[in-house]
């Protein structure tokens, strides 16, 4: 029997586990909501967060992660739910990456 393969991890780059508090904002129709996440994983590129309520793909955010300084913007890339929470995929703004000094030429 042939065996198949799992699914390819397309990542541009390594991802590093990270556990600290992270604070969030972005706007909505009823105006600017905010919520306490936790940071799960950091990269070059962007970060995946626990956050109790869904965010919508494609949402532009906040985020101030003070354990290790670091703030900026975001887009939702995914939201997956995870029992009574929300994993979000965010990918860091060009602007975030540069005023971090992150570069990718």
């Amino acid at each position: 029997m042939a065996k198949v393969a799992g699914p390819k991890d397309l990542r541009s780059s390594y991802r590093l586990p990270h556990s600290s508090p992270i604070d969030i904002s972005w706007a909505e129709s009823s105006g600017l909501k905010s919520a306490n996440a936790t940071l799960e994983e950091i990269s070059v590129g962007g970060m995946r967060i626990e956050v109790s309520e869904y965010i919508p793909v494609n949402t532009m955010l906040t985020f101030r992660v003070n354990a290790i300084d670091l703030s900026g913007s975001a887009t939702v890339r995914h939201a997956t739910q995870r029992g009574a929470k929300f994993i979000l995929g965010l990918e860091l703004t060009p602007e975030t990456r540069h005023a971090i000094g992150i570069s990718f030429t």
